[in-house]
């Protein structure tokens, strides 16, 4: 099984609410945050590379990790607090 780290299978990422349980207004409001975290997060994964491990802005990663999936991860994390309140 694909890993991205040594500890989380590549699908631990994912949310934990199934489909079925959102609304499809739900499922788009996610989509829709997560395009937006993304596209702030993939420039900043981006310019992290070309920084010293300790000082990037998503903080540390395996260098195994790429570009994408390591924007991918940060959206992931930060959508569902759009949703919290």
């Amino acid at each position: 099984m694909t890993t991205i780290s040594s500890h989380a299978p590549i699908n631990a990422r994912r949310p934990a609410v199934s489909k079925s349980s959102l609304s499809k207004r739900e499922r788009f409001e996610y989509v829709l945050y997560f395009a937006l975290s993304f596209a702030v997060f993939f420039p900043a994964a981006m310019i992290g590379r070309l920084l010293p491990q300790s000082l990037r802005p998503l903080g540390p990663t395996p260098h195994h990790i790429s570009v994408f999936d390591e924007a991918a991860r940060a959206a992931h994390r930060t959508v569902p607090w759009f949703f919290m309140g």
